[in-house]
Parts: C-alpha cells; structure tokens; sequence
C-alpha cells in the first residue's frame, strides 16, 4: 500500500489482458532513486478482503 500511496499519478499505468490485471506504478524515493512496483489488482482484492471487519477510530497518542 506504501507504494501505491507514494507513487507519481502521471508515471502510473494499467495492463489488463484476460489473464493479468495490473497496476503498475513507479516514482522517486527521497534519495531521488527510480523505482517501479507492479501490484496485481487480483491478488490486492483477495488480500484486502481477507481483511477482519473492524471499526477504526481516531486516537490520539
């Protein structure tokens, strides 16, 4: 999720063909060093869905 969250929306691509969806991203780090991340839309689903049902709250620490 990290780097779904940092990435660069105008570097950012989608393939899709009846076998594969991905997402494919990319972006710089703080070091300003390139880095591309490609995230099955599949496998994204299947592990957000395994995710237990909770109720969050903000807390302040």
């Amino acid at each position: 999720m990290n780097k779904i969250a940092h990435a660069d929306p105008s570097q950012a691509g989608f393939f899709a063909n009846s076998i594969f969806h991905d997402l494919i991203l990319s972006g710089k780090d703080k070091k300003g060093k390139i880095w591309i991340e490609i995230v099955s839309i599949v496998d994204l689903c299947r592990a957000v869905k395994s995710l237990p049902d909770q109720n969050i709250q903000n807390q302040t620490i």
